[in-house]
């Protein structure tokens, strides 16, 4: 087996959708109009060369079975275990990419009973806008083959839009990426206000599933609210002149400011305006989009959304039947998520 093959039992083959979420998060905003927050901290330093191969799972070990009472008919067989499956790792969202982003996911899940005052429920800060930054910050665990950060971005970018790639990633990574997401949740410590520090049991990675499902199905659902209303997209680009047009109002009101310049009301005036042109245009992109998003509750998370899907479809319009397939993908892998977390939780 070559180092870009993969043996998994159908066990383990489960969650592309979410590569897409995630690798759709890895490069920085070359232009942003909104204030940046801290990036979340990454579990492992960035890498510009192939990430060394996950280990997989091994498989679980068949389930040995009591002697009856009297002997089986000899015509009898013994049930044999699943064969394996091979699975290709792709040339840039790696299996160490996945690793990564499982482990991120989990490190940032904070189950029920841990904080003051513990809490009643279980938590994530790992948002879209988290993960964009802190997956867009070097290109971080992506193997790229350029030591320029524009030009291998371009690079993920091309690779990622390219038709078919978000079906081929969630066919081959899907499951393998949730039992990944599963096993590292199995083995991140919390520290519990009863028990202190600790392993999540079975209960509590099936809580964080659940807690990521639906942050996967808003996502889903701005992604195809947008991919079947073009026109928000241009409304998004009008945002950005209205922003650029705001910098340059106040830029002169600062001036004005600091000179004590008769023309200080005017451009006081005009920076208001500007502002409000610019407010305006957002407040009808949130609303065009919320209008067939199930679930937005976040207007700032839809609008941030919005504007990353826009800078990357910018002078590619075909691309948006991939932000469509995106969405395909990512209510698939919430379905798949919120299967595992019941079996976990009958376990």
């Amino acid at each position: 087996m070559t180092n870009r093959t993969r043996k998994i039992l159908p066990l383990a083959v489960f969650a592309a959708a979410f590569i897409l979420l995630l690798a759709i998060f890895l490069w920085n905003r070359e232009h942003p109009t909104t204030p940046t927050t801290e990036p979340m901290q990454s579990e492992t330093p960035p890498v510009q060369q192939r990430v060394a191969e996950q280990p997989v799972l091994p498989p679980p070990a068949p389930v040995p079975t009591p002697q009856a009472e009297t002997a089986a008919p000899p015509q009898a067989e013994q049930a044999q275990p699943e064969e394996a499956r091979e699975i290709d790792e792709d040339s840039v969202f790696t299996f160490g990419f996945l690793a990564d982003v499982a482990s991120t996911l989990s490190k940032h899940y904070q189950p029920a009973g841990t904080g003051s005052p513990a809490r009643k429920a279980g938590t994530t800060t790992a948002t879209f806008k988290r993960m964009n930054m802190t997956y867009g910050l070097g290109l971080h665990a992506l193997n790229i083959n350029s030591d320029d950060i524009r030009e291998a971005r371009s690079g993920v970018l091309d690779h990622l839009f390219t038709p078919g790639i978000v079906r081929a990633l969630h066919e081959t990574y899907a499951d393998y990426f949730v039992d990944l997401l599963v096993a590292e949740g199995l083995d991140t410590t919390k520290n519990f206000a009863d028990d202190g520090e600790r392993t999540m049991n079975e209960r509590e990675v099936a809580d964080m599933l659940l807690v990521y499902a639906p942050i996967l199905r808003q996502t889903a659902s701005v992604f195809q609210a947008i991919a079947g209303q073009p026109e928000t997209m241009r409304a998004t680009a009008r945002y950005q002149q209205a922003a650029a047009r705001v910098e340059a109002a106040n830029a002169r009101f600062q001036e004005a400011l600091v000179a004590g310049s008769a023309d200080t009301g005017k451009a006081s005036a005009e920076l208001k305006a500007a502002i409000t042109n610019r407010e305006r245009i957002r407040s009808a992109v949130i609303t065009a989009i919320e209008k067939t998003c199930k679930g937005c509750s976040d207007p700032n998370e839809t609008f941030y959304i919005a504007q990353w899907v826009q800078r990357r479809i910018q002078n590619h319009p075909e691309r948006l039947e991939v932000v469509a397939e995106s969405a395909k993908a990512l209510d698939d892998l919430a379905d798949r998520l919120t299967a595992r977390a019941g079996k976990l939780q009958s376990s």
